[in-house]
């Protein structure tokens, strides 16, 4: 799926770096940690959805969905999932 990520955007701006943030969700814990952290804060800032965050929603669930993800990173995407879904804020 070819996402044209660099004209979306995200609470920083251009979401160019949407795909790096999510395939660092498959890696070391520390990695992991700080990409999910940052999904948190670039694609769903405070509550809000932007373009990039229609677009990140399928991978995030793939990621998720995958048997070789830990359970805190799946819970972790999971409930990003639902914030989204729902349109909550903090």
């Amino acid at each position: 799926m070819a996402v044209p990520w660099s004209q979306l955007e995200h609470a920083y701006g251009e979401a160019s770096n949407v795909p790096h943030l999510l395939s660092a969700t498959r890696r070391a814990r520390q990695a992991t940690d700080d990409a999910v952290a940052e999904l948190f804060h670039t694609i769903w800032h405070q509550g809000t959805v932007y373009s990039a965050t229609v677009a990140a929603v399928p991978f995030i669930a793939a990621i998720a969905a995958d048997d070789n993800i830990g359970g805190d990173v799946r819970s972790e995407l999971v409930f990003l999932l639902v914030l989204i879904a729902r349109g909550e804020g903090y």
